[in-house]
């Protein structure tokens, strides 16, 4: 009876609930119906509004953007042409200035070249002269523009051929330009145009207000080829550091004008555009939008903000009035040209299509409502008939026994039972309820065994760090009983600087994370030791955890730090001999290279004292010496004593091996010998001491001492024998430098020789037989004696260029007081009459550069003019020196047979000897060549040498 009248209860409630249920369902089906019809006819009106909003945002945004790409490439084309005339332009080719013929143009003074089949117009501005070198120079350095001019403009040209470029053109610092396409545009430049007026144009983006070299805008203005208004994107052109003008890229403000009056979002839009200085461009709504701005406040407000375009940020969008209608009026600024573009729709062409959805969205509500009452009233009836059926089974009690029994297990009670009362579901549930609990019993067992026989430390902790479980072997890492460790204050066991990598810990644990570290752990005694933990997440009595898995590596962690220091050591040793091996290698004076390798010893050997000795035939010489504070003795120095040398020094030089000595007063005899060693010396305890040998030669011996004993062991002689090694390489590297410089100078006395018997002897002789021949003529026919007397005129006028050039090669001093003109000129002379090759020499007045630099350029000039002769086979050399405010430029030029230049010359000592000249003032060296084309040698240096 019972049963029967829980399950009637229990049918009459649910009854009751499912027909309130049913009855509130839907009432707030219908009410929320009706208010969700209201309410989305309202949002899709205020959406179309949001939407037409944004559609018209990306309008102008794109077209703004698409404007600034456009006007982005005019920047760009005139980049690349920069770029084009500074890599590619006539100073790296060899082909010489074209010849070009000038017109003026009376009416306003420029010039300009009248060639009917001309690609560009070339103009010289009002009072340049053309035969000025620097307006030559400038006008050849532009000549490949006609070539890059037409492909620039074609780049230029986008798919919407409303932004077309008008022109491009170019106007260098010396008043000579430049400009595409050809229509005779210097017919329409004003007068009085001269590179004075000019000159504000190139301060604007000159290196001194455009230093980053940038593409600067003009403000929009008229053009003078009566093109109408435009603006101008000018750039800077350089070569190397020097400026050499303007590349200027003209776009017609009228072509976007057009392009912005074809935008129209919807049938009642239009487009305007606000110039960077606040004008409003005519277009075809300029009437509309003035009488606007004049009508309402708001929009002339838009007007004033589109003025301010830098102050305008992505695209803004508001909403005025005016015409008796709401419009949106969406504007942005134009990149690059510094204006405003603006797009004006009414707001109702944008929702007009609201109404036709409100129609629609009452039509489907109403249908949705219908067939959801309809759907609900199934369901009441297939919820009611369900109910029914599962209260007739016996349900409430095995279901609380499991509900109970579950809640036990979760508590941690895994040895709870329910009773089986039936053979249904339910019972079967029970029994695998009870065979859980007998499995999750063994399996407990078995963890708690694994658990506490591991070798290495685990801990169980809640995410605040209390230890609820620990293993004996993480007990005894840290010093705790059981019942101690898991009652400690959280967390006390680990050291304090690892608290925040803990938090990660944690919240890397609530994402499921693992995380692994090497941490401090504290001891109970407060020491503390080194552990690897590893950390996972885990569900212990029901609630997330933290399982960590520790190992005491403090073993290894000694051990790397050993290894650390003895890194650091071998570190220093290699230092030094880097260090050593880059001092010695550039120092072929022995007593400074001694001095510098003792140096560097010091640095790093605690000594007292320390010195290099050299052999030199039965002797030893004192070569350089250094005490702890790194002074010399100056009274040591050059001291010499005879050989065989006793002590430390002595048997490294006669064992061919480093010497160690711990303690000299260890052996009496040897303890004898070093009291009477010279100097401070004589206090030296312990001594290092390394032969300095060179191919199975010992030039001499490095010495270290100090007043204690035991200083110096195994590494050290390793490290002091290395350094030995380095510094008798440099010795005898001195003393070779030492027998070349001997040679050397012995081989130009053979050369002067040869050239004296080649040139000047042999004119002498002409000189002598051409004078005895006109003695003979004069006496009997002298009407012929004009020609040997002729004869002999040149041939002492060339010996005596030759002996000018000789003397000046033995006294290029010289050229201080005559100068690199005058040198130059005695130089070209000599190469003229000596092997009769055409020299042609376009030199300038002396330049004011100092005198490392004119040595430079003449030895450079010299070597260059020798290799054409010996190696060219040339029938004409052309030698050019210009000279500017900032560098100074020599070109020798021949038509020989050129040969394939590599940029290390190997086996080329005279190219490589070019080279290191030019660069030993700070300056660079260009060598243009192939097979049968000649050669160019290019040098170009700074005014003021670099150290």
């Amino acid at each position: 009876m019972r049963d029967a009248s829980l399950v009637t209860k229990l049918n009459l409630s649910l009854l009751a609930f499912f027909l309130v249920l049913g009855v509130a369902t839907s009432a707030i089906l219908v009410y929320g119906s009706k208010r969700a019809q209201d309410g989305a006819s309202t949002r899709s009106r205020e959406a179309l509004e949001d939407l037409g909003s944004l559609a018209l945002s990306a309008v102008v945004g794109g077209t703004a953007e698409q404007g600034g790409i456009l006007f982005s490439n005019a920047e760009t084309t005139g980049s690349r042409a920069a770029i084009y005339l500074e890599t590619v332009g006539v100073r790296g080719s060899s082909t010489p200035a074209p010849d070009v013929r000038w017109t003026l143009y009376p009416s306003n003074g420029i010039r300009y070249v009248d060639d009917p089949d001309r690609v560009s117009d070339v103009m010289l501005l009002d009072g340049v002269d053309p035969a000025d070198p620097a307006v030559q120079d400038e006008v050849a350095y532009l000549a490949p523009l006609d070539d890059l001019f037409p492909a620039l403009m074609a780049g230029l040209s986008p798919a919407n051929a409303a932004f077309d470029p008008a022109a491009i053109s170019f106007i260098g610092v010396h008043g000579s330009g430049r400009y595409y396409p050809a229509r005779g545009v210097y017919r329409e430049v004003p007068p009085g145009m001269t590179l004075s007026k000019a000159a504000p144009q190139f301060e604007a983006v000159g290196p001194e207000a455009d230093p980053d070299r940038r593409t600067i805008w003009s403000e929009p203005y008229e053009d003078n080829a009566g093109q109408g208004l435009v603006v101008t994107a000018e750039t800077p052109v350089y070569e190397g550091d020097t400026f050499r003008g303007v590349i200027q890229v003209d776009l017609l403000i009228q072509n976007l004008m057009d392009q912005i009056d074809t935008i129209k979002p919807t049938p009642g839009s239009f487009a305007f555009y606000v110039a960077a200085d606040g004008d409003l461009m005519k277009g075809a709504a300029y009437d509309r939008v003035t009488q606007a701005a004049a009508a309402d406040p708001d929009f002339s407000a838009i007007l004033d903000a589109m003025g301010s375009a830098d102050q305008i940020d992505g695209v803004e969008v508001r909403k005025v009035r005016f015409d008796d209608a709401e419009y949106f009026v969406a504007f942005a600024s134009m990149p690059s040209l510094g204006g405003s573009f603006a797009v004006a729709s009414p707001v109702s062409e944008i929702t007009a299509s609201a109404e036709a959805i409100t129609a629609g969205i009452e039509g489907e509500s109403n249908r949705t409502l219908q067939i959801m009452l309809g759907a609900m009233g199934s369901l009441f009836v297939v919820g009611l008939a369900g109910a029914s059926y599962l209260n007739r089974r016996v349900l409430l009690r095995p279901i609380s026994e499991l509900v109970s029994g579950a809640r036990a297990i979760g508590g941690g009670a895994l040895d709870t039972a329910i009773p089986v009362r039936a053979h249904d579901e339910l019972g079967t549930l029970a029994e695998a309820f009870n065979q859980m609990t007998t499995n999750l019993n063994e399996t407990e067992g078995r963890y708690k065994r694994i658990f506490d026989s591991s070798a290495d430390g685990l801990i169980i902790s809640r995410l605040d760090g209390v230890v609820v479980d620990a293993n004996a072997a993480a007990c005894e890492m840290h010093g705790y009983s059981h019942e101690e460790f898991i009652a400690i204050a959280a967390p006390a066991h680990i050291h304090p600087r690892y608290q925040q990598q803990r938090d990660a810990w944690v919240e890397a644990m609530r994402q499921g994370l693992p995380s692994s570290l090497r941490a401090v752990a504290i001891r109970r005694d407060g020491s503390t030791f080194d552990v690897d933990v590893r950390t996972v997440p885990l569900q212990y009595r029901g609630e997330l955890h933290l399982l960590s898995v520790l190992r005491d590596v403090s073993v290894e962690v000694r051990a790397e730090q050993v290894l650390e220091v003895r890194v650091e050591e071998r570190t220093r040793d290699l230092q030094l001999l880097l260090e050593v091996s880059q001092n010695v290698a550039s120092v072929l004076e022995v007593r400074d290279l001694a001095g510098r390798v003792l140096d560097r010893l010091g640095s790093v050997f605690a000594h007292d004292g320390a010195g290099m000795l050299v052999i030199e035939a039965d002797e030893v010489r004192v070569l350089q010496t250094r005490d702890a504070q790194g002074l010399g003795d100056p009274e040591l120095v050059d001291s010499r004593f005879r050989l065989p040398l006793v002590g430390p020094a002595g048997e490294a030089i006669t064992t061919r091996r480093t010497v160690v000595v711990a303690d000299v007063l260890a052996d009496p005899e040897l303890a004898a010998q070093q009291a009477g060693v010279p100097g401070r010396a004589a206090a030296g305890r312990s001594w290092l001491a390394a032969p300095l040998i060179v191919q199975d030669r010992v030039l001499g011996v490095l010495t270290i001492w100090s007043a204690e004993p035991d200083m110096y062991g195994p590494d050290d002689a390793e490290l002091a024998t290395a350094v030995a090694n380095q510094a008798a390489i440099a010795l005898e590297n001195a003393r070779l430098f030492a027998e070349a410089s001997t040679v050397a100078a012995l081989e130009e006395r053979q050369r002067l020789a040869r050239e004296l018997h080649d040139s000047v002897s042999q004119a002498l002789y002409g000189i002598a037989l051409g004078a005895q021949t006109a003695r003979q003529l004069v006496e009997s026919e002298p009407t012929r004696a004009v020609d040997p007397i002729e004869y002999v005129a040149s041939l002492a006028e060339a010996g005596l260029a030759e002996m000018r050039a000789l003397i000046f090669e033995l006294r290029p001093e010289s050229l201080a007081s005559e100068g690199i003109v005058s040198a130059l000129e005695k130089q070209v002379a000599a190469t003229r009459a000596r092997y009769g090759v055409a020299v042609v020499a376009d030199l300038p007045e002396e330049p004011d550069v100092p005198l490392r630099v004119k040595e430079a350029l003449y030895r450079i000039a010299q070597e260059a003019m020798h290799n054409t002769i010996k190696h060219a086979r040339a029938s004409r050399i052309d030698i050019r020196l210009a000279a500017s405010a900032e560098r100074t430029q020599l070109e020798i030029r021949d038509d020989g047979s050129g040969f394939v230049a590599d940029g290390d010359f190997p086996g080329h000592l005279g190219l490589r000897s070019m080279r290191e000249r030019a660069e030993a003032v700070g300056g660079t060296l260009t060598i243009v060549s192939t097979p049968g084309t000649g050669t160019t040698v290019r040098a170009d240096v700074p005014r003021q040498p670099v150290s």
